[in-house]
């Protein structure tokens, strides 16, 4: 923390004169600054802010690289994953997915169907055999 203290003070003073000297007030904004940011800071280092629904994808990815042509219809997959992730979630996990260009969610009939698209069918089935 002292040396974030330090270089902001060094760049707060450089802003205002270009005399190189650190005054006490200088050094004290660097402080105020720091402090502001040492939330956030902790937040980062302690891993917080990773996706509420990382697991929740996994888990349907794995069930949907489990079926054939990478395929599954929407309710066969809320059923299979009763008790992983409800509608709701199901919902963020697909915007989320077919917003990454991984999975496909199209009509057919009055039914979703939920496929992985052939970039992504190309990278697992690599990884699959490496």
């Amino acid at each position: 923390m002292h040396d974030h203290v330090l270089k902001i003070a060094m760049l707060m003073s450089l802003s205002e004169k270009d005399d190189l000297i650190l005054t006490k007030g200088d050094v004290e904004s660097g402080i105020e600054t720091c402090m502001q940011f040492t939330a956030n800071v902790k937040n980062v280092t302690a891993g917080v802010g990773l996706s509420d629904i990382s697991a929740k994808q996994y888990k349907f990815m794995q069930t949907l690289i489990s079926q054939p042509e990478f395929k599954m219809e929407k309710t066969r997959m809320l059923q299979r994953n009763w008790g992983n992730f409800d509608i709701h979630d199901l919902g963020k996990i697909v915007e989320t997915l077919v917003s990454a260009e991984i999975i496909t969610a199209a009509p057919v009939g009055s039914k979703i169907y939920y496929t992985l698209t052939d970039k992504a069918t190309g990278i697992y089935l690599s990884g699959k055999e490496n």
